[in-house]
């Protein structure tokens, strides 16, 4: 058992001994070196969502597409509502011209960015008006912070890199209005109503 995992720690130092010089060569431009070093750190961690997605990221930044994809699924199929690499994954299908995914994909990373979002406001507004809060319009209780957090929170928008690819894919398909909500919801942006 002793010897598993000591062979388990040093792989676990090979791993992050390969990611930081991927990142390192990444920084530097060095995205063929880093490819081959997140490919190695890839074999060591199979199941590692994090690993897939960096790799494949890299390999679309090379342009090596088709290679992309396969990483970029893995990525997506082990942490489920990893937002950052289904864009990558959507980016990628956009530029091989596979439309209807990548579209599908961009809606389910924003969809589930708001969904973040939404936990966020309602984790944040609950730490501010605790206990300490009581009712409103009560003399130094907290009620007035708590409240202007709320109002704060409330007002700001749920930007998505999602949503922002959507409409840029959208536009680029000749959905121009539909475009243009998905802008608008990213901006947090009200739909007016004209009447018409």
């Amino acid at each position: 058992v002793a010897g598993a995992s000591e062979a388990a720690a040093g792989s676990e130092a090979q791993v992050g001994s390969l990611l930081r010089a991927a990142l390192s060569h990444i920084g530097a431009g060095g995205l063929e070196t880093a490819a081959g070093l997140l490919a190695q750190a890839a074999v060591l961690r199979p199941d590692d969502g994090y690993v897939a997605n960096d790799l494949g990221a890299v390999l679309q930044q090379l342009g090596r597409l088709d290679q992309a994809v396969p990483h970029l699924l893995r990525a997506v199929s082990s942490v489920p509502a990893y937002t950052t690499a289904m864009n990558n994954l959507a980016v990628t299908l956009r530029d091989l011209g596979n439309l209807a995914d990548s579209e599908k994909w961009l809606r389910t990373a924003a969809s589930i960015d708001a969904q973040n979002y939404r936990a966020w406001q309602l984790r944040t507004l609950g730490d501010q008006g605790g206990p300490k809060s009581g009712p409103a319009g009560a003399a130094n209780n907290g009620s007035r912070p708590a409240a202007a957090a709320a109002a704060a929170v409330a007002a700001a928008p749920a930007s998505s890199s999602a949503l922002y690819n959507l409409a840029n894919l959208l536009r680029d398909s000749g959905r121009v209005g539909m475009a243009a909500e998905a802008l608008r919801e990213a901006a947090g942006v009200p739909t007016l109503d004209c009447g018409g």
